[in-house]
């Protein structure tokens, strides 16, 4: 397949699963079949042809697109599922291409890092962030983003928000020194 069938197939596969936005306990195991074979194919197919700017566009759609899909995913779908962006991310890293070297994947992952993805998914962005990007600018990069992160908190009066980020935020920095 090509970058753009790939693409098109996601929008398919959830449409094909939810209703109304919402992808029920009985529907979600074959969503996370067809996702995870369309990542894993996508990325030996993309990876194979030497697409890793196409290959990574399309993990952050699937990954995105998962993460702002409502789901009752209780069998542990979505953990499983952020296993096969990971592949993905990992044959893009690896790569390290011009077109989406390492330094583009990190603005995309900090880019992302603002809220709007639900926070349990949000962590796996940290996740791959942190455990990534060891270059000294990107390190740089990082620890900036997650000082401006904690300015932020620490000024914000939305008393949850602060009191579930900022020990987090704050462990981050730590890890980075």
């Amino acid at each position: 397949m090509e970058f753009g069938e790939y693409r098109d197939e996601i929008n398919h596969i959830f449409a094909a699963y939810s209703r109304r936005g919402f992808v029920d306990y009985y529907n979600c195991r074959g969503l996370w079949s067809d996702m995870t074979s369309l990542m894993t194919e996508a990325t030996a197919d993309l990876g194979r042809q030497g697409q890793y700017k196409e290959l990574f566009d399309l993990a952050n759609k699937a990954f995105l697109k998962w993460a702002k899909t409502d789901k009752d995913d209780s069998d542990g779908e979505t953990q499983d599922f952020v296993c096969y962006v990971f592949d993905a991310w990992d044959a893009v890293y690896a790569a390290d291409d011009p077109k989406i070297n390492h330094a583009k994947m990190l603005e995309w992952f900090l880019k992302n890092l603002d809220g709007s993805v639900i926070d349990y998914m949000e962590d796996e962005l940290y996740r791959y962030m942190m455990e990534h990007f060891k270059e000294e600018e990107l390190l740089n990069r990082k620890m900036n983003f997650l000082k401006e992160k904690i300015d932020f908190l620490r000024k914000s009066d939305d008393q949850f928000h602060v009191e579930f980020h900022l020990p987090r935020c704050q462990e981050r920095v730590l890890v980075l020194m």
